[in-house]
């Protein structure tokens, strides 16, 4: 029941620890029993650990029974920056809607202290009844669940995620979303342009997103990030990305400029993907590049920059540049797997370069994956697919079509491999270099193992060439070929070979051939040059 006093009357009520509540809402109860109209504005606004509801009440002297409320919230966002301990973040204000009541019995006179006192008491328990709705209205539909996701439809949305999932917001950070509009970010071009989706602070802090993000085949555009900061370690249009899944989304138009002094790691859709992570169907497009005072610390790859699960069927169209570690895909792949993705624009590093991953460790699997632009690594490990592959690693079922090119161990599929292996691959671009330059393998070392692979570009070394593998350490070639035009040392004290420059340390080569011109000159008598094995050292 509810009467409403002709007076207008104010009540307020102080609610302790209601933090879940983080922003100020107002609510309106509209009612027209028989024509006459009663209104009642409610504010809920944050005040430190309370909350104060203030009501005013107009009306006549009218009782309403069996009312039933009926929630209609039409949310008006805007973004308010707020110093926090981690720096300044965007938060939200809301200004939340109407409230509509109707009524179906008669009216009946009561005391007007009776009538206000009921009202409110009604009034309060709805509004709270509503308030842990509220935040909902921030997206365009969904409850967050996989059956019912939250709808994201406007940059607003996206923004408001972030938002959440970097507060480390236990609500939010961990439910699924879909994306069901296209969406462009040249609204958020202003100083370091976007603000990743979780975020890890250097040293050791973390706020990962851990839900799913659908994105429902659209695309994001115009994803801009200029970003000097020194503490935030990560970015992407997903900085932090743990026990997540991001699919069917598309980034075109990436513009990625992470410079500093600390850890600078960039990738086009996920900075960091920590293991038990899902990065699939994605492409980008655009350019990424890092850059760092301590240049071992600088890493960018065209899908993710660090990946320890699994990153399948996406491609990147970015050009990709660092001091250190350059991946058309993924920088590292470090024990995750990169499975039937792609890369086709140029990369390029001050030291590992790959056109799929520019380092592949810890038992990481690199498979049914290629690259077509050229790769370049400013001195060592330059590989069209790999630059080093190390750890109980493979890369299998994979080929470059671009032109390799490094200072030393350079190849067409790998630069490096210490224990490790690389199966039914092949390389048809030029592959260039000062020493240890291979048309599939630069260096193989460690008990590694090459097969059934192939190479037909040619190959330049100053140093030591091979059709398949620069300088084999320990290690076996088997079931591979070279039909290179070229295999060519040219200044080299040791030598070329079709198959392997060098063969050394109880390394084997079997069931192999070449049908290339070899070519190895020497301002001594050290030079040497082989149709399979230039220097067979065992």
């Amino acid at each position: 029941m509810v009467k409403l006093n002709s007076k207008t009357g104010s009540a307020r009520w102080n609610f302790a620890a209601a933090q879940r509540y983080a922003q100020p809402s107002v609510a309106k109860i509209e009612a027209n029993p028989n024509g006459t109209r009663v209104v009642a504005n409610l504010c809920v606004c944050p005040n430190e650990m309370a909350y104060t509801i203030r009501q005013n009440v107009r009306a006549n002297n009218i009782r309403l029974n069996n009312v039933r409320a009926n929630l209609r919230v039409r949310p008006n966002v805007h973004i308010v920056p707020q110093k926090t301990s981690m720096g300044t973040m965007k938060t939200p204000c809301f200004e939340m809607a109407t409230l509509a009541a109707d009524h179906t019995k008669k009216l009946k006179k009561l005391k007007p202290h009776q009538s206000v006192l009921k009202f409110l008491t009604y009034s309060v328990i709805l509004l709270l009844m509503l308030l842990p709705f509220k935040t909902s209205a921030q997206f365009s539909g969904g409850t967050g669940t996989e059956s019912n996701p939250y709808i994201i439809t406007t940059p607003a949305e996206l923004a408001q995620l972030a938002t959440y999932v970097n507060a480390g917001n236990a609500t939010y950070n961990d439910k699924h979303y879909k994306l069901n509009n296209d969406l462009s970010l040249s609204d958020y071009h202003a100083g370091e342009g976007w603000t990743p989706i979780g975020l890890r602070y250097f040293p050791d802090t973390n706020m990962p997103f851990k839900g799913v993000f659908d994105g429902n085949g659209k695309k994001i555009t115009e994803l801009y990030m200029n970003n000097t900061s020194t503490d935030i370690t990560y970015v992407g249009l997903f900085g932090n990305v743990e026990n997540g899944t991001v699919k069917n989304l598309g980034v075109e138009n990436v513009s990625i400029t992470f410079t500093g002094d600390q850890n600078r790691y960039a990738g086009g859709i996920v900075g960091l993907s920590l293991a038990n992570s899902n990065i699939t169907n994605c492409y980008t497009t655009g350019y990424i590049e890092t850059s760092s005072s301590s240049t071992t610390n600088s890493r960018a790859g065209g899908i993710v920059c660090f990946n320890e699960g699994t990153v399948s069927n996406c491609y990147s169209t970015c050009s990709v540049s660092a001091d250190d570690i350059a991946g058309g895909v993924a920088a590292i792949n470090g024990g995750g797997s990169i499975l039937n993705s792609h890369s086709t624009c140029a990369i390029n590093s001050g030291s590992f370069a790959g056109g799929v991953a520019g380092y592949n460790q810890s038992d990481g699997i690199v498979s049914y994956s290629y690259s077509t632009g050229s790769v370049t690594s400013g001195s060592w490990y330059a590989g069209g697919v790999v630059g080093i592959l190390i750890q109980n690693s493979s890369v299998s079922h994979c080929y470059s079509t671009g032109s390799v090119n490094g200072t030393s161990e350079v190849g067409g599929v790998v630069g490096r491999c210490d224990n490790s292996s690389i199966s039914h691959c092949y390389s048809t671009g030029s592959v260039n270099g000062i020493n240890y330059v291979g048309g599939v393998i630069g260096f193989l070392n460690q008990n590694s193992f090459v097969s059934h692979c192939y190479a037909t570009g040619s190959v330049n070394s100053s140093d030591v060439a091979g059709g398949i593998v620069g300088w084999s350490e320990s290690s076996s070639v088997s079931n591979c070929y070279s039909t290179a035009i070229e295999i060519r040392a040219q200044m080299g004290d040791v030598g070329a070979g079709g198959i392997v420059g060098v063969n050394n340390n109880n390394s084997s080569v079997s069931n192999c051939y070449s049908i290339g011109y070899v070519y190895s000159v020497a301002p001594n008598s050290t030079s040497r040059a082989g149709g399979i094995v230039g220097s067979n050292q065992n």
